[in-house]
């Protein structure tokens, strides 16, 4: 139990609340039309560039990550950090540079899908006044719709769960029966020129 005191000072300096969450990553929304970017999840990769971290689309197709305007991309690479190692705040924000979106990272300006100028070090902290340019089948455009929202973890998004239901419908699809001899499985379908069941998707 508090004394006076302490219930006094409490009450002059309230204990902050502090928040947890749990952050699947950023869902890509709002993509203008004739772009080549595909709306959806990206999910944080196993990597950093130039100190901050790099997140890969649910396909694969693009990635999205920080470069620096003023220095070469394999600065970037040599920025990397050990896992649980931080860069210093005063180093991150040495020079100027932009989020960008494309088929791979790295990619400057010219050759990326979309980008924006902003020194956030993680895409939740870009400027909300900020607007993306994205390359579209007419040219670049100034994209006031396209946003990157946070994306956090709950039982209906869990991506494990999906997997998992994934792998269990593949089991239960498989010849797993006694007796039954895999090398037979298709046959009838291949017989009537089918092609036989591959068992799953």
């Amino acid at each position: 139990n508090l004394d006076d005191a302490a219930k006094d000072a409490l009450k002059r300096f309230p204990v902050d609340t502090i928040t947890v969450k749990s952050i699947v990553g950023f869902e890509l929304v709002g993509v203008p039309p004739g772009s080549s970017l595909v709306a959806g999840l990206l999910l944080r990769y196993a990597m950093q560039f130039f100190g901050r971290p790099v997140y890969e689309g649910e396909s694969g197709a693009q990635y999205l990550y920080w470069r620096s305007s003023d220095k070469e991309m394999k600065d970037g690479f040599q920025e990397e950090q050990a896992p649980g190692d931080t860069v210093a705040a005063k180093k991150l924000f040495e020079h100027p540079g932009y989020w960008a979106i494309a088929k791979e990272v790295g990619a400057s300006k010219d050759e990326c899908m979309a980008w924006i100028e902003d020194d956030a070090v993680t895409p939740h902290q870009i400027n909300q006044k900020s607007k993306w340019q994205v390359k579209t089948d007419t040219g670049w455009v100034q994209s006031m719709a396209m946003k990157l929202t946070l994306e956090e973890w709950n039982r209906s998004n869990d991506l494990m769960d999906d997997f998992d239901q994934e792998e269990d419908v593949k089991t239960e699809a498989s010849p797993t029966s006694p007796g039954q001899d895999p090398t037979k499985l298709g046959l009838s379908a291949a017989s009537k020129g089918k092609a036989p069941s591959s068992g799953g998707k």
